[in-house]
C-alpha cells in the first residue's frame, strides 16, 4: 500500500504525513521530487496534534493509532516551507445526471483476503453506497460476516455517492518472505463505476505521473462522476469479477 502513496502524492500533490516504513520504501519517497512534502512522525506524542507535533498517537497502550490534525498539518506544512497553496486537480467530470448503459449495481463485494473484506450495498433513499466491512478472521473457511463500517468521528456509517474498482498490475518490489508490492496506477486500465444503483464498465486513465485519475467510456468520452465523494479500490489484473445477479457483484482479488 505505502508505494501506491507514491502514485497519490504526484496525482494530488499532497503533503504525505506517515510513521514509519520499509527501509527500501523510505529511500524511494526521500530521493523523489516531492520529498520536502513528506512528514515524518519524529517524537512519539499524545493527541491532541499540535501545530509544532501534528502527528500524535491515540490510544497508546492498545490500537495505538497515528493520527493528524489536518489544520495543524497545514500550519506545519506552510512554516516548514510547503506549498500549500490550491493545487491544480482537474480531470475528473462531474454530473448530477447519471449517464445511460449502465448495468444493475445494487451491491458490490470486494473480497482482498480473508481478513480485508468489504461489502457496499446501494440505499436509494439517499442514493449512496452504504460500506459493510469484515467483521470475521476466515482462518477456517467460513462464511463471509460483515458490520457496518462506522465513522468514529461522526457517529455514522460510511458512505460513498461512487464507489470505482481500478483494476491495475500488481508486481513485487520486493520478494518473499519480505515482500513489497508495487502497484503500477499508470496510463490505462479497466475500470468498474457505480453510481445510483448503476455500474458501468469503462476505462481508468493517467496519462501522466501527475495526473489525477480519470475515467472514460468505450468511445473515449468522460465517465461524469455523481458530484459527492468517491471510494476507490484497486485490484489486480488476473482477479475474478462475477455479476452474480439482480445488480450484486464481487470483485475477488488476485495477484498480480
Amino acid at each position: 500500500g505505502r508505494l501506491l502513496d507514491d502514485s497519490l502524492v504526484r496525482m494530488y500533490k499532497s503533503i504525505f504525513a506517515y510513521g514509519s516504513a520499509d527501509v527500501q520504501i523510505n529511500d524511494r519517497l526521500l530521493n523523489a521530487e516531492y520529498a520536502n512534502r513528506l512528514v515524518l512522525e519524529g517524537t512519539r506524542s499524545l493527541c491532541p496534534p499540535t501545530d509544532k507535533l501534528p502527528l500524535c498517537r491515540y490510544e497508546p497502550n492498545g490500537s495505538d493509532f497515528l493520527l493528524t490534525g489536518t489544520k495543524e498539518l497545514s500550519v506545519y506544512g506552510t512554516a516548514k516551507g510547503i506549498d500549500n497553496s490550491r493545487q491544480n486537480l482537474n480531470g475528473m467530470s462531474f454530473n448530477s445526471t447519471a449517464p445511460a448503459g449502465g448495468k444493475e449495481g445494487e451491491q458490490a463485494y470486494v473480497f482482498i483476503s480473508i481478513d480485508v473484506y468489504n461489502r457496499w450495498d446501494y440505499d436509494a433513499a439517499t442514493g449512496r453506497y452504504k460500506l459493510f466491512g469484515d467483521n470475521l478472521y476466515l482462518d477456517k473457511g467460513q462464511e463471509e460476516q460483515y458490520a457496518p463500517m462506522m465513522d468514529r468521528l461522526t457517529e455514522e456509517q460510511i458512505m460513498a455517492d461512487n464507489l470505482v474498482i481500478l483494476v491495475a498490475r500488481h508486481e513485487y518490489y520486493q520478494r518473499p518472505p519480505a515482500e513489497i508490492v508495487d502497484i503500477l496506477l499508470s496510463g490505462t486500465g479497466p475500470a468498474y463505476a457505480f453510481r445510483d444503483g448503476q455500474m458501468y464498465e469503462v476505462t481508468w486513465n493517467r496519462p501522466t505521473l501527475d495526473s489525477v485519475i480519470y475515467l472514460t467510456f468505450a468511445d473515449g468520452t468522460r465517465y461524469p462522476y455523481k458530484p459527492g465523494n468517491t471510494w476507490y479500490h484497486v485490484i489486480g489484473q488476473t482477479s475474478t469479477i462475477t455479476d452474480k445477479e439482480d445488480g450484486v457483484w464481487r470483485f475477488q482479488f488476485a495477484f498480480p
